[in-house]
């Protein structure tokens, strides 16, 4: 009797035990079946240094996951405009040969390379004659914003004077991205770094590059063809980059002391072959960089 006793008392602990652990078992936590369960569905998208408290101003810094920071250049209630801090890691790299006055290639920046395609402050296209490029790219393959007669397509814009004028245009234009050499512009960068950016989690973004309007209404101006930016915000000093303004049916506008040609003679943004195979040399001209300006939703923004 005694041991049929202590029996039904060891199964009773057992018993109690097994409710125990079913009691406090911690709930999986794996989603439902079909739920994403990517991390990066909660990117981080946040101001870092902002100009007023509880609003998105004009030169506000942004900064999405841990690496890309855009300046905001316009927002509203649905949109915000950022503008990135840095231009873009592709292209490729020249030094100034002062002797015969031109730049030589020093390396084409390879897709392998860590960082390539997102902003790195060391690609600063070209600043000056006596510094080396990097990360400078060609703007086009051709001037794909006039028609026959040199005259500006009209989904393009507006010009107020052909000859020294054309600042009424926006001529990006993502149909021109392709990598063969009769189809490419500088919006192939550009959709290879929003590519990316939705790799990182960003859900909706649109992408291009600054335009002369914005840029003038940043504090930049046009000065007997001189680009002056002594009373703009450093972040539009510390490089070059296009512009997706024509200045005529053969120059671009960029953000520097010079307008540069897209392609052409001598002073030559053209390239050969494909977007990644650079002249040797560049006379008189080197290449400016790429500097992203993106759309995002305001809402995205914490």
């Amino acid at each position: 009797m005694m041991k049929k006793r202590n029996i039904l008392i060891i199964f009773g602990v057992i018993l109690l035990i097994l409710i125990l652990i079913i009691m406090f078992k911690k709930p999986s936590k794996e989603k439902p079946k079909g739920q994403n369960n990517n991390p990066l569905n909660n990117l981080n998208i946040k101001i870092i240094e902002r100009k007023e408290e509880a609003k998105i101003s004009v030169n506000d810094l942004i900064k999405i996951g841990d690496t890309e920071e855009f300046y905001v250049i316009n927002t509203d209630k649905d949109k915000t405009t950022l503008i990135g801090k840095y231009n873009l890691y592709v292209g490729a790299n020249y030094k100034y040969d002062e002797k015969n006055d031109k730049y030589i290639l020093d390396k084409t920046i390879s897709s392998d390379e860590k960082g390539y395609g997102l902003q790195n402050e060391k690609a600063v296209g070209n600043i000056s004659k006596d510094k080396e490029t990097i990360g400078g790219v060609y703007f086009s393959s051709s001037n794909y914003w006039v028609d026959s007669n040199n005259k500006l397509i009209s989904k393009y814009g507006t010009y107020e004077n052909k000859d020294t004028n054309w600042v009424i245009n926006k001529i990006y234009d993502n149909n021109y991205k392709g990598t063969d050499y009769t189809n490419y512009s500088i919006a192939y960068f550009i959709e290879l770094y929003i590519n990316k950016l939705k790799e990182l989690g960003v859900k909706e973004v649109e992408g291009r590059i600054l335009t002369y309007e914005e840029l003038d209404n940043l504090g930049c101006h046009l000065v007997n063809l001189v680009v002056e930016c002594n009373n703009a915000p450093e972040y539009l000093k510390n490089s070059s980059f296009y512009l997706g303004t024509a200045y005529n049916d053969t120059f671009v506008y960029t953000n520097k002391y010079e307008i540069l040609p897209y392609n052409g003679n001598n002073r030559s943004m053209f390239y050969k072959g494909s977007y990644l195979s650079f002249n040797e040399e560049l006379p008189v001209y080197s290449l400016a960089g790429v500097r992203p300006v993106i759309k995002i939703n305001t809402s995205d923004i914490k």
